[in-house]
């Protein structure tokens, strides 16, 4: 059930983003005048996924997909934190409010990577794959050596079976 969660968050990311790249396009056409204030909120937000990134990377962000998820979910509002907080002191300093849909382009491609990152490496678990860090050739030797595979092979296959393992 948590692989279909992780699918299904994967694919939300990448929803979100596009619908970000969508509106930036068309914030291109159609520059909005945005507030300084805004840099408050993008500062306030940038406080708080900071510390949430600190708790979530204090667990196993690498061995459990689900903090990983939650992780790049966090990071993804970082950089958007990021991205506002830049746009904004580029619309302040110079009045470049073509700033604001260029930081949007930027995290949404960053928040599209990751989506995929995590649709990719769930539906790779969901469907069973391979493990990617162990080497499955590696670990065929010593089992076709071991005496009691080789039994359970002759009950299970007959002695023909056995006859044609190295």
């Amino acid at each position: 059930m948590l692989l279909l969660l992780m699918v299904s968050d994967g694919i939300t990311l990448i929803v979100i983003s596009l619908y970000i790249f969508y509106e930036a396009l068309n914030r291109f056409a159609d520059p909005p005048n945005v507030s300084g204030n805004m840099m408050i909120i993008a500062f306030l937000g940038l406080c708080v996924n900071i510390f949430v990134a600190w708790l979530l990377i204090r667990g196993d962000s690498k061995g459990n997909l689900n903090i990983k998820s939650a992780l790049l979910h966090v990071f993804g509002d970082l950089l958007g934190s990021v991205g506002a907080l830049i746009a904004g002191l580029l619309i302040i300093l110079f009045g470049w409010n073509i700033a604001d849909p260029i930081a949007s382009i930027i995290v949404a491609i960053l928040i599209v990577i990751s989506g995929y990152r995590i649709t990719k490496d769930s539906l790779h678990i969901l469907m069973e794959g391979e493990p990617q860090n162990i080497n499955i050739d590696s670990m065929k030797k010593p089992l076709l050596l071991s005496k009691e595979l080789r039994i359970y092979m002759m009950f299970m296959f007959g002695q023909s079976h056995l006859n044609s393992l190295p």
